[in-house]
């Protein structure tokens, strides 16, 4: 008797302890159905110990679990041996999930026969969710796309103690070639002095900084390396770690290189071109030029000189700078041109020939070609000549008649061939007459099923819009062009220009 009691004594005395350092004790027959649980349950699980008593050990666990131990586990009875902080997923009594560490071992009759168990189970909820953030974040961290890298800030060097994969990927490293080495290692002959700088007086203040440097691959090729720094501290505001952020930005930093280049090539272009309408007292001429990308390779320039004024419409293939740059060129030559000879022993057509062979060099060595209508108008004689390098026909709309005349001369287009010969052809222009002059790209605007706004349509508007002034013209043809084209944007540089003759 004395010895049961004390035996009860000393279960007692555990079983408190246990409690104490909230562990839970239980025993389970040989089928896993509990015959004892000590209080700490409730605390764990929210059960009176009374009320698991011949209640199965799988009836706690979700319902996850308990299909994957129905599905793994032996049958009870081949069940002999101890285990050791097996991690179980249990419910608790209200529903939130509690993970504990469990560890039992098996109890024997005098045959060797399993006839209970005995365990118990710790509570670790909180540091099972704590590590499987960090498994989260740790997994995040490798799968991001960016280049990540702690470094220990209780040494003077600031040793690289972690690299992720990516920023094996933008390097060439492998991530143990990181861990030691600072980051200086990506910098090269070309990296700027003033960014160093910069990140060094963050390091000294333990402040985060962000900076744009060149830095250089195992391969020896640079590139540019958007780096963000962040200190990190500990509960006492002490300096610990530095976390770097490294995302390559080249292909951008490539793209704002040219898209700035493009915005200056844009506004010399437009500078280039004619700043205000012209109007005499016998006539008005009016021009328009909308790039299809930042910079395009159309051109139109209204020269009044003397008795004559001259009206020039051109396309430069390509629409790019360096279209823009032989687009200039062609407004240099023929202004330097126009100013050498006089109109009255120089044609529009030998104009042309001249204009063909000083751009040729350059034009065949781009690979480019142009394409140009140029009219000379004599105000005294009403006398209009007009020559073509492989141009669109301009259109001609007399006073008083609803159909278009299309002017058309034959010349190959400048930059195939030298010395080539370009017709001129001359006509008498009448009080109210009306001229439009265009590049292709209006009549090759599409609409969404890919039709062309082509030249009957263009015609068909030039004649709707005959008693309106020049500009009142252009704008209202560049409307339709768009209503034409719905949301689809120019997909070719569009230039016209009206030139009317006054009543």
């Amino acid at each position: 008797m004395r010895d049961q009691e004390a035996l009860a004594e000393s279960e007692q005395r555990f079983s408190e302890v246990a409690k104490l350092v909230g562990e839970w004790l239980w025993e389970q027959d040989e089928s896993g159905f509990y015959t004892y649980s000590s209080e700490a349950v409730f605390d764990i699980l929210g059960y009176q110990p009374n009320e698991l008593i011949g209640r199965h050990y799988q009836e706690l666990m979700t319902e996850s679990d308990r299909l994957i131990w129905a599905r793994s586990l032996p049958p009870a009875s081949r069940v002999q041996l101890p285990f050791h902080r097996l991690t179980n997923h249990y419910l608790h009594r209200d529903g939130h999930e509690v993970f504990t560490e469990s560890s039992g071992t098996p109890l024997f009759d005098e045959r060797g026969k399993v006839v209970s168990w005995r365990g118990v189970d710790r509570d670790i909820t909180s540091r099972k969710l704590a590590e499987d953030r960090i498994r989260l974040r740790e997994r995040a961290i490798e799968a991001a796309s960016v280049g990540i890298v702690v470094s220990d800030a209780s040494h003077n060097d600031n040793p690289i103690i972690y690299a992720n994969s990516a920023l094996s990927r933008i390097t060439g490293y492998a991530q143990e070639e990181f861990i030691g080495k600072n980051l200086r290692m990506l910098q090269g002959r070309g990296t700027d002095e003033q960014d160093r700088e910069t990140i060094r007086n963050a390091i000294a203040s333990g402040t985060r900084c962000e900076v744009i440097i060149r830095n250089y691959r195992k391969d020896g090729q640079a590139f540019w390396n958007e780096l963000q720094l962040s200190p990190v501290l500990d509960e006492e505001g002490r300096l610990t770690h530095y976390i770097g952020v490294i995302t390559d930005v080249t292909e951008r930093r490539r793209a704002e290189t040219e898209t700035q280049q493009l915005n200056v090539a844009r506004e010399i272009q437009l500078s280039l071109l004619p700043k205000h309408p012209v109007r005499l007292p016998d006539l008005e001429v009016a021009g328009v030029c909308i790039a299809a990308t930042q910079v395009g390779g159309d051109y139109y320039d209204m020269v009044p000189h003397g008795d004559y004024i001259d009206l020039v419409v051109a396309d430069v293939s390509g629409h790019s700078v360096g279209a823009a740059l032989i687009m200039a060129e062609m407004r240099s030559t023929l202004k330097a041109e126009l100013q050498r000879v006089d109109p009255k022993t120089q044609g529009v057509g030998d104009l042309l020939a001249v204009l063909n062979d000083l751009l040729m060099p350059d034009l065949d060595g781009a690979e480019m070609f142009i394409t140009m209508f140029y009219m000379r108008y004599q105000r005294s004689s009403g006398v209009l000549r007009y020559a073509s390098a492989g141009h669109n026909p301009a259109i001609l709309l007399r006073k008083g008649t609803l159909a278009c005349e299309q002017l058309n001369a034959d010349g190959l287009i400048m930059g195939v061939n030298a010395n080539v010969i370009f017709e001129e052809k001359s006509l008498i222009l009448e009080p109210g007459d009306r001229l439009l002059v265009y590049t292709d790209g209006a009549v090759e605007m599409q609409d969404a099923q890919g039709t062309f706004f082509g030249t009957e349509s263009l015609e068909a508007a030039f004649v709707r819009l005959r008693d309106r002034h020049p500009e009142a013209t252009l704008e209202n043809l560049l409307d339709d062009l768009r209503a034409f084209g719905g949301e689809a944007r120019f997909n070719d540089d569009v230039t016209m220009a009206v030139f009317v003759i006054k009543e």
